[in-house]
């Protein structure tokens, strides 16, 4: 149940429903409408950090509210997180008992990028090699490390930005010949593109230029069609490099070796050190790979701003 899909009143028959936040609140709404809300056994919440965020935290505190005060049901409400520091302060508002692990099954290594240089987290220098004199160069041979046996997620302040990026990757990969090994795919990756075409009826023309090459872009603006077949070929390392905004951190589960964070700003604002370690959180994914590795690049005008924000607890 998401945006326009899923039909209210639930069918006969249902005993699991996935849904959005707000499909998720229409839904209680319904069944406290119709006293019906003694049939809901179990109410899984996902990513319950969520119920801070600026723009849908409130729907999701509303729907917990609800389930609380309600006196003629026994709802079990399971919360789940990996970035929620103050857990027992939400577990006291929800009655619940608090189980913790801090186990990571897959390490993160955490590094930034200053410069022409790499630093791990506790800023000492690293032996990691860039090449290249421009930014663009130095993020594709952050991307090169490790294509094609493995892939990168590149996330970018806006939207017009995740296409600049796929653009001129896509640019310098063509340009380069050393850089052509990684056009082994090139068949596969024109059946996607008529894959898209014979879904969509079209295709965004600056996808078509760039997924030649291993490099799509993944945001809001492209169809539901056309971020599912991007997903699904960067699953099978048909696509090597996604550049994507930032609501690709929550919820979609990529395969991906490293991450790699252009900026320390998204959408204008300063990443949070929630939503900056949700992000690293892409790279290394249980049952994929034995390690991840994520890397923020700075300059000199965000150095600061960045080194603070690696160093910065998650905030209650």
């Amino acid at each position: 149940y998401y945006g326009s899909n899923g039909t209210l009143p639930l069918a006969e028959g249902n005993q699991i429903c996935i849904a959005t936040i707000e499909k998720g609140n229409s839904i209680i709404n319904l069944l406290i409408e119709e006293k019906k809300l003694h049939e809901l056994g179990c109410i899984v919440v996902d990513e319950l950090h969520m119920i801070s965020d600026k723009e849908r935290g409130y729907i999701l505190e509303v729907i917990l509210t609800k389930l609380k005060a309600q006196t003629d049901a026994q709802v079990q409400i399971v919360g789940m997180s990996a970035t929620l520091p103050n857990v027992g302060d939400v577990a006291s508002w929800l009655n619940a008992i608090n189980y913790t692990n801090d186990l990571r099954p897959v390490p993160l290594h955490e590094y930034y990028v200053l410069e022409n240089q790499i630093f791990d987290n506790t800023h000492r220098r690293t032996d990691i090699k860039l090449e290249g004199s421009t930014f663009h160069d130095r993020l594709l041979s952050l991307c090169l490390q490790v294509l094609p046996q493995h892939s990168v997620l590149i996330f970018c302040p806006t939207k017009i930005s995740t296409q600049e990026t796929a653009i001129k990757l896509a640019k310098l990969i063509a340009r380069n010949k050393k850089y052509h090994y990684l056009l082994k795919r090139h068949n596969e990756r024109k059946l996607l593109i008529q894959k898209i075409k014979a879904h969509s009826g079209e295709i965004d023309q600056s996808l078509e230029k760039t997924l030649p090459y291993g490099v799509a872009f993944h945001h809001s603006g492209l169809t539901a069609d056309e971020r599912d077949t991007i997903e699904d070929a960067f699953r099978e390392y048909t696509i090597n490099i996604i550049c994507c905004t930032s609501t690709l951190a929550a919820g979609v589960n990529l395969p991906a070796r490293r991450v790699i964070l252009i900026s320390p700003r998204m959408g204008g604002e300063l990443l949070s050190p929630r939503e900056y370690k949700q992000m690293c959180g892409r790279a290394g994914r249980a049952g994929i790979d034995k390690y991840g590795e994520s890397f923020l690049m700075l300059d000199k005008k965000t150095a600061i701003v960045g080194k603070r924000l690696i160093e910065s607890p998650l905030h209650n």
